[in-house]
């Protein structure tokens, strides 16, 4: 019963990892499209307002604090 709790565990980060490294791949392929420096800051603080705007975020945030 153990070894199946570790193998659908691993199969969990496994996943995880790869939805992480998919998300990375995307953000850095649109920074490259940009242009100049400011308009990739610009772009990464609209990420970021995006991500502090989410419930489940806010939600972790408050529970750690």
């Amino acid at each position: 019963m153990s070894a199946l709790i570790i193998w659908v565990m691993g199969a969990v980060l496994l996943l995880i990892n790869i939805m992480l490294r998919t998300r990375i791949l995307r953000l850095e392929a649109r920074l490259k499209e940009l242009s100049n420096p400011q308009e990739q800051l610009t772009f990464l603080r609209q990420q970021a307002a995006k991500k502090r705007q989410s419930p489940s975020a806010e939600s972790i945030t408050q529970a750690i604090s």
